[in-house]
């Protein structure tokens, strides 16, 4: 599923005991930014090249996604989801979370580019 500011493709993925269920992923210009890269290799390229810790990144994201939620009156589940974090959520609910996730993801993108961090 596209939208002018975002994709978000389901993955539906288990490694180890972490589940996720969806990426999401900006679009720029009307392209998509995707890492051409696996985890473990996008991790030690934002460490070796940018001097960013892979962590304080996911850090980052979560506050602003939080501090957005929380501004916009989203549920907090909206950003475990774009985070791929546990939900222990049934029908209904996970639906609308991810209605409020993707919601909540444009508004991040959109304050990503106001920012020029996009």
């Amino acid at each position: 599923m596209c939208t002018d500011s975002f994709c978000r493709y389901y993955l539906g993925v288990r490694e180890g005991s972490k589940r996720t269920d969806y990426v999401y992923f900006p679009r720029v210009n009307g392209r998509m930014r995707a890492p051409r890269l696996g985890y473990v290799k996008l991790r030690d390229k934002l460490n070796k090249e940018l001097g960013i810790s892979a962590g304080l990144f996911r850090k980052f994201a979560n506050q602003v996604l939080e501090r957005l939620a929380y501004e916009h009156n989203i549920r907090l589940d909206a950003v475990n989801l774009i985070l791929s974090r546990e939900l222990s959520v049934t029908g209904e609910h996970y639906l609308n979370t991810r209605y409020w996730a993707d919601k909540l993801f444009s508004i991040y993108v959109d304050w990503l580019r106001k920012n020029a961090l996009l």
